[in-house]
């Protein structure tokens, strides 16, 4: 029997096949690692998605949810993965009609940040939750499908709709005690007009008026308030308005010798600074309307409310007899002067006085005082449509 001869390699050969063999060997050890690696890595990521409390998702242009982690099941209160995944996306809307806009946004803006919107879960509890959502298309621009983030934002919710609730409520308190103020205002100087008819003594009845015409320009804020609606700020140009109407149609009429040129920029303050403004308007016309024109002489007093960058300036001015010694009544004066010093003093402004040619009162306040930060620029700002 014939045997065959066994073929014999060179030792080259071999010592190349070996080497090679080791190479195979050594890159599928490596392959293995990789892949072992990558699987860890990617159950590493799955179980973090799982864990994370934020609900991630994928899903079909026709609604179809491909991919959920276990928050977003438990968010909307299904039993499992699987069976949320029977459920097309438009029936978790809590409103059908709420879908549309959603899509409208998203295709619109490619990337939706923060939507808000509700959805419904599976026992029938409406959630609110901020979506993070973007549209993933292909190269030629299709759309393959949505993939995005949900949070529930409930609590914050219920939390923000309790807030707005009792801001509503305390809204309301306050309105009914400015209107309940007014009217207290409005008795309280009623009855001290009363008490006027039964004063003899002229000196007597001008204090009482004086006073009454004070609780009145005081009330007329209040009023403002009321018709305006606002509970913490007061056109103040308005307000200023009505106060010399009301000490012109107490002082005026059978004086025709005396007109009133008004002119104001639209000035909107802080309620509790309106009060010092009225009252300074107060003092300051009355004492005009009594004493600037002497013997029915002819004049005018000029009221001027302007508003700058950062100060709301106040001017009143006659042109009629003047006040010799005005520098000197700025820090002296009678009770209506002391008056004006204290609300000036409680707005934070300067006061002061000319009386050479008539008597010219300004009333300087920082915008700070008035409640505006920005002084003009702001005003405009919120006047802009």
């Amino acid at each position: 029997m014939k045997h065959e001869e066994q073929k014999q390699y060179p030792a080259s050969e071999v010592e190349k096949l070996r080497k090679r063999i080791a190479e195979l060997e050594v890159s599928e050890d490596e392959r293995m690692r990789s892949e072992v690696a990558l699987w860890e890595k990617e159950e590493r990521y799955r179980t973090l998605l799982e864990r994370i409390p934020i609900g991630i998702y994928r899903t079909t242009p026709a609604g179809e949810i491909v991919d959920v982690n276990q928050s977003f099941v438990s968010m909307l209160g299904y039993l499992d993965r699987n069976e949320l995944l029977e459920v097309n996306v438009a029936n978790i809307f809590a409103d059908i009609s709420e879908r549309e806009p959603y899509l409208k946004a998203l295709r619109k803006q490619g990337v939706l940040q923060g939507y808000e919107l509700r959805l419904r879960r599976k026992d029938g509890r409406v959630i609110w939750v901020r979506d993070f959502c973007r549209a993933v298309r292909n190269s030629r621009g299709e759309l393959l499908y949505h993939e995005g983030s949900i949070e529930d934002i409930t609590r914050r919710k219920e939390t923000d709709d309790a807030l707005a609730t009792a801001v509503a409520e305390k809204e309301a308190l306050l309105r009914d005690l400015q209107h309940r103020v007014k009217n207290s205002l409005a008795m309280i100087s009623g009855l001290v007009r009363l008490e006027i008819r039964n004063v003899e003594d002229s000196r007597s009845r001008g204090i009482l008026e004086h006073l009454s015409n004070r609780i009145k320009s005081t009330a007329n804020l209040y009023d403002i308030l009321y018709h305006s609606g606002s509970t913490r700020e007061v056109r103040l140009d308005e307000y200023l308005h009505n106060v010399v109407n009301d000490l012109a149609a107490a002082y005026i009429p059978g004086r025709d010798n005396i007109g009133i040129s008004e002119r104001y920029d639209a000035v909107t303050v802080d309620v509790k600074k309106g009060v010092p403004f009225g009252l300074i308007v107060n003092e300051i016309l009355t004492n005009m309307i009594k004493h600037a024109f002497p013997q029915h002489q002819s004049g005018t007093i000029t009221i001027d409310l302007a508003l700058a960058d950062k100060s709301v300036t106040l001017v009143l001015r006659d042109n009629g007899v003047g006040m010799p010694k005005a520098e000197e009544a700025a820090t002296t004066g009678g009770m209506g002067m002391r008056l004006v010093r204290m609300m000036v003093e409680q707005l934070h402004g300067s006061l002061s006085l000319a009386g050479d040619t008539g008597t010219t009162v300004t009333v300087v306040v920082p915008c700070e005082e008035c409640g505006l930060s920005n002084g003009r620029q702001e005003q405009e700002e919120d006047r802009a449509p």
